[in-house]
């Protein structure tokens, strides 16, 4: 009865009562941030791409002009950095918003021929690079010895 009376006090959200399922809320709205495709967007990290011929990936720049962006090699690994700075001219507003992500490029990469060019718009970074002939291992025959 007392609760009966705070529960109809309790907002409804979601068509059920939040009173007796608190959690249900939060899950609910995190389920609804994971199905958005724009937020999916955000946080993915990026299209990563493997034929027999290329190595390519593809990621996420909304926000970033071409100046904001760096595309590094380093020892193997692919390194690419967004920061994007905004002051207003009277400094009552400063906007600020950055990414680093770090990938590791298939050994047979060739990092001399890497490229990388803005796509669809300016919103994604595609960077990709040929992927040099590997040998096929020949076959061997290995010999036994004999250990007393």
């Amino acid at each position: 009865p007392f609760f009966q009376e705070f529960q109809d006090l309790w907002p409804r959200w979601f068509g059920y009562n939040a009173f007796r399922r608190p959690f249900e809320v939060t899950r609910r709205m995190m389920d609804s941030l994971a199905n958005d495709s724009e937020w999916r967007n955000m946080i993915t990290s990026g299209d990563v791409e493997l034929t027999d011929r290329e190595f390519a990936m593809k990621v996420d720049v909304s926000g970033f002009e071409p100046k904001d962006l760096t595309v590094k090699v380093d020892s193997g690994f692919l390194n690419v950095e967004g920061r994007h700075e905004e002051k207003s001219d009277d400094g009552s507003r400063y906007v600020s918003r950055q990414f680093s992500r770090r990938y590791k490029l298939p050994p047979n990469a060739n990092q001399e021929a890497l490229k990388s060019a803005l796509v669809h718009d300016g919103r994604q970074l595609r960077i990709s690079a040929p992927l040099l002939a590997v040998e096929s291992p020949k076959e061997q025959t290995i010999p036994i010895e004999y250990v007393k």
